[in-house]
């Protein structure tokens, strides 16, 4: 590690001193063993004689990262390499400190870098790649891990995570732009491909199975992609993703009793264990609560908090005093909602409680079957005083009124194929007797501008969910892309139709047209991934025949 064998000191050295090379090899013994105190005040004890010594200072910094001081081990690093901007294991460590301490912009920019100086070493462009695929930056991502393999052809994990670079890409284009980017079929099957190669080098090798599983899934091949992850489980019992992806398989099929079951590792997936508020209180396990306060926290979506707060009510009729944690977004909506007792913002201090239960948690605590669902509508109404301001807005147009969303939220990992182009709706606009206001908020409501005024835009008075709840007891039908819209809709028993992605979400099943989680819905499945003309063909007809029958 050290570049010579000048001793500890300036002066001449006392018999037995170290030199530095043997000071260095002792400490990065030590971290490799684990001892980070210990190789730390060997660090410590040469930058007391060689203040600048850039090995000792790096070593000290990885001594201290292996310590869970990731900022302090930031700055030390960034020392070093004020003082020697080419030394590669610096530059390395960098990208790996931020990338562990969860800032990956800056770990990108780090690792960029490394890679320059090194271009031939593998272990920059691994870390790398990490870093890209959490952004999203999939193309190159791509590009990253496939420099990786070149170097090393024979190392399964890396062919994996070529595979799994592939599949996001596939996922999400590589520009993120629904309207530009379409999943590449060539970047599946290279997909595929990486998968088959790490399970060649490695047949044991949970992680590639699971990502061949992923890649299986994504052509439709349910019952293939439900063998990979078995086969993952198999080698790997305690595989927290295989587990997950096997509990929405399971849930898709209308297994809820095991499905439901198994969702619960999701809590020890990446994704998920950043939802989970620090709780030391006891879970909830389904008895009588006979008066003690019980904290339900929405974990995910907005649509899946609109979905699972049906079960309040259920839970207060165990005989609890029912506290529920959301977003803002949903207050005043669900104020409204009956058996809940207190409402907190999820994202302030949480008031006194007994116990808790994660929202999606509950169909699994109370045993909740195909048949069970409590499907009740409406168990969410508007709020009465906004409803005047709205019928206004609305009653100015004429006949059957038509809600529409063509969009979901931008950092949803499957929106740009659960999103569809606003132009795919435009056929129709040529309903006769139809007039047609737009439910969509964000960014994607700018796209309205390209239609020329032919839908009436309401985002501008859509502040929560509350008002948008207002503005759809003024309507006649909803049709949406996926959203929390559809779920709103649901739930308040307003006519709604869902127009399904090809792989569609687990909560709407398989092959059917109907919801059993919401009476009032329609389902709209495309046939083949990207067909969203052949899916609004369905809803076209249907609606000519709702006016028609809406008019006589």
């Amino acid at each position: 590690m050290a570049d010579d064998d000048r001793p500890m000191s300036s002066d001449v050295p006392s018999p037995g001193r170290p030199t530095l090379r043997e000071a260095m090899e002792s400490a990065q013994r030590l971290l490799l063993e684990g001892k980070p105190a210990q190789a730390q005040e060997i660090c410590l004890q040469v930058l007391r004689d060689m203040p600048d010594q850039v090995v000792a200072m790096h070593c000290l910094a990885m001594a201290i990262f292996q310590q869970g001081r990731y900022d302090e081990a930031v700055e030390r690093l960034r020392r070093v390499l004020e003082l020697k901007p080419d030394y590669f294991g610096a530059r390395y460590n960098l990208g790996r400190v931020l990338y562990a301490a969860g800032r990956r912009e800056e770990a990108m920019e780090a690792l960029r870098l490394a890679v320059k100086l090194r271009p031939d070493l593998p272990d920059a462009y691994i870390v790398l790649g990490a870093a890209l695929m959490d952004l999203n930056l999939a193309d190159e991502a791509v590009v990253t891990c496939r420099k990786v393999v070149k170097l090393r052809p024979d190392v399964a994990m890396w062919r994996c995570n070529l595979g799994n670079a592939l599949l996001k890409r596939f996922r999400l284009g590589p520009s993120g732009n629904p309207e530009e980017d379409v999943g590449s079929v060539e970047d599946l099957d290279e997909a595929a491909e990486a998968f088959e190669k790490s399970l060649q080098l490695d047949p044991n090798y949970a992680q590639a199975y699971l990502g061949l599983g992923e890649a299986a899934r994504e052509r439709g091949q349910l019952e293939r992609a439900m063998a990979c992850y078995d086969r993952a489980l198999a080698i790997e019992p305690q595989l927290s993703e295989a587990n997950f992806n096997k509990a929405v398989f399971l849930l898709r099929q209308g297994d809820f009793q095991a499905g439901w079951a198994r969702y619960e590792w999701r809590w020890k997936c990446p994704g998920f264990m950043k939802a989970m508020p620090q709780i030391s209180q006891p879970r909830w396990q389904g008895e009588e609560l006979e008066g003690r306060r019980i904290l339900l926290f929405c974990e995910q979506g907005f649509g899946d908090a609109i979905q699972f707060v049906r079960y309040a009510p259920l839970v207060a009729d165990r005989g609890g005093h029912v506290i529920l944690a959301c977003p803002e977004q949903l207050t005043r909506l669900f104020r409204t909602m009956r058996g809940v007792h207190e409402l907190t913002p999820r994202e302030s201090q949480l008031p006194p409680f007994d116990v808790h239960c994660p929202l999606m948690s509950l169909p699994h605590v109370l045993g909740t079957t195909l048949e069970s669902i409590p499907a009740e509508v409406p168990y969410l109404h508007p709020v009465a005083s906004d409803i005047d301001a709205w019928r206004r807005r609305v009653s100015e147009r004429p006949g059957l009124r038509v809600g529409v969303v063509w969009a979901g939220a931008s950092f949803f990992k499957d929106d740009r194929r659960r999103s569809c182009p606003l132009e795919a709706l435009e056929p129709l606009l040529e309903t006769p007797g139809a007039s047609f206001f737009s439910l969509q908020i964000g960014p994607r409501s700018a796209d309205l501008a390209r239609l020329g005024g032919r839908i009436v835009d309401l985002s501008p008075h859509l502040g929560d969910f509350a008002d948008t709840a207002a503005a759809i007891s003024q309507l006649d039908l909803v049709i949406s892309v996926d959203t929390a819209v559809v779920h709103l809709a649901g739930a308040l028993a307003k006519p709604v139709w869902v127009l399904l992605r090809f792989q569609n979400e687990w909560r709407w099943l398989t092959n059917r047209q109907d919801s059993p989680w919401y009476p009032t819905a329609r389902l709209f499945r495309q046939d083949k991934p990207g067909d969203w003309p052949g899916a609004v063909e369905q809803v076209i007809r249907a609606l000519r025949q709702f006016s028609f029958n809406r008019l006589t």
